[in-house]
């Protein structure tokens, strides 16, 4: 009985040993992010499984039940067949896509989770304070953020607050450029307080403007924090008017009137962003499937500069999905002048906030407040110090004589 035990056992560790043997020798240095064949039998699955757990430790993932990660890793194998054939298909010098932080939703998903769902572009077609473009002499590159005046890129989160995010950038910007001040401002009060926007659902970066303009500022990110929902309007917070803006003015949908207008400025730009290469862009001159029909147009972005590479013209776009998507958070999206509305319906609905003046400048923790009330202080001082001095000097004229 114990020779048979012996012999049982034998022959299992002997499987076991094989199993481990496999799984060990199967090779992973030809796997990556960017690509590999459609999987055809289990060897190739079990390959592809392990990639996702490369991917989910990359991208500090985690699912609650068995049955979430089995739903993810269907979604993620989905986008791998995607990236290998939009990658090995694509021509020299256009844009490449990877499983990046996205690549464990579904396509469905993603349109709903970080894209707006409730614009209507009907409502935007008068466009009331357009001016018209009077031409310019444009240098043949410009990025403004070699400037100075664009704040590292954020996420939104899984909430359709892109809105929010291009106009915080785009006032962000021209407060810098007026008051020569950086200042990170809140896309959560726009959520929150924007009556005419629909919060994480969508909104105009013109309704945005306009708010800001009418309620005579808007407080800093610190000073009304970033949730990622749409709460009640923060009435306290939003009362911390720190930065300030005069209106807003829209593009005319021409390419050489957003060019001209981006000269002077960041600007704030709305696009057809719901297909999957753009989703899973990563580098390169965007030129794929998105819609160029202005009634397409899902997201909002801060357009910031603006190249050409190997004769083929671009813009640089400001995204608000983190700086794992795209390149290090930005795309360039290819210039195509053919088009009436331009990649993506570019020009379709661009604006920017107007500031004469930077009468307000903002250092942390309110410090200009206290710097003036010092810069005042020792003023005062001086004056009493010297108004003393004299009546000392006077008194001592009068007790010789």
């Amino acid at each position: 009985m114990s020779f048979k035990n012996t012999q049982i056992q034998a022959i299992v560790l002997i499987f076991l040993t094989s199993i481990v043997a496999f799984a060990t020798s199967i090779r992973t240095d030809h796997f990556s992010v960017a690509g590999y064949n459609s999987y055809s039998d289990n060897t190739e699955k079990l390959e592809l499984s392990q990639l996702f757990e490369q991917w989910m430790q990359e991208h500090e993932k985690t699912y609650a039940k068995p049955e979430d990660k089995t739903r993810r890793f269907e979604n993620f194998v989905k986008n791998f067949e995607f990236v290998h054939k939009w990658n090995a298909d694509r021509e020299n010098g256009s844009h490449v896509v990877e499983l990046n932080n996205f690549a464990d939703l579904s396509h469905e998903e993603f349109k709903d989770k970080y894209l707006m769902s409730n614009i209507h572009m009907e409502r935007r077609r008068e466009r009331r304070n357009q001016r018209r473009n009077e031409g310019c002499n444009a240098p043949q590159f410009l990025d403004w953020r070699t400037q100075g005046v664009i704040t590292p890129v954020k996420s939104q989160g899984q909430c359709g607050s892109c809105w929010s995010f291009s106009s915080t950038g785009a006032i962000e910007a021209i407060n810098a450029i007026k008051s020569k001040q950086l200042v990170s401002l809140s896309e959560q009060e726009l959520v929150d307080c924007v009556t005419m926007s629909s919060g994480c659902q969508g909104g105009y970066m013109s309704d945005a403007f306009d708010w800001v303009s009418n309620n005579g500022g808007i407080n800093t990110e610190s000073g009304y924090p970033y949730t990622a929902t749409k709460g009640s309007c923060n009435i306290q917070q939003a009362e911390n008017k720190l930065v300030t803006i005069d209106g807003y003015e829209d593009v005319e949908p021409k390419d050489e009137a957003l060019l001209c207008a981006l000269l002077k400025q960041p600007i704030s730009v709305a696009i057809s962003a719901h297909v999957r290469d753009f989703m899973l862009y990563t580098g390169g001159i965007y030129d794929g499937n998105c819609s160029n029909d202005p009634i397409d147009i899902t997201h909002a972005v801060l357009l910031v500069g603006y190249g050409s590479e190997n004769g083929t013209d671009y813009w640089i776009l400001k995204n608000s999905w983190s700086t794992k998507w795209g390149d290090q958070g930005y795309m360039y999206m290819k210039r195509d002048k053919s088009l009436p509305f331009g990649k993506c319906a570019i020009l379709a609905m661009a604006s920017y906030p107007t500031k004469k003046h930077g009468h307000f400048v903002y250092i942390n923790n309110h410090a200009s407040s206290s710097r003036v009330s010092s810069f005042w202080g020792i003023c005062i001082l001086m004056c009493i110090l010297f108004f003393n001095c004299c009546l000392f000097r006077l008194l001592e004229f009068e007790r010789l004589f």
